[in-house]
């Protein structure tokens, strides 16, 4: 029997119409709005995590200054 060590979780945003069938679903209020949304549960047990790749902090990190006004 597999047994996880921990839990995987994935956010996720809406890109249709679910948001109202979940907010039906969950009875969530008209007033509020999902944002995002969060699964949890156990990870399949041949499941390999991506390997991570890295961009050059170059790539990321903004180190100019902003124009001025």
């Amino acid at each position: 029997m597999y047994i996880p060590e921990v839990l995987g979780t994935r956010l996720f945003t809406y890109f249709d119409d679910s948001e109202k069938e979940v907010d039906r679903l969950l009875e969530i209020p008209k007033k509020y709005r999902q944002v995002i949304g969060i699964n949890v549960g156990m990870p399949h047990p041949d499941y390999k995590p991506p390997k991570k790749v890295y961009r050059p902090k170059s790539k990321w990190i903004f180190s100019e200054q902003w124009p001025a006004e």
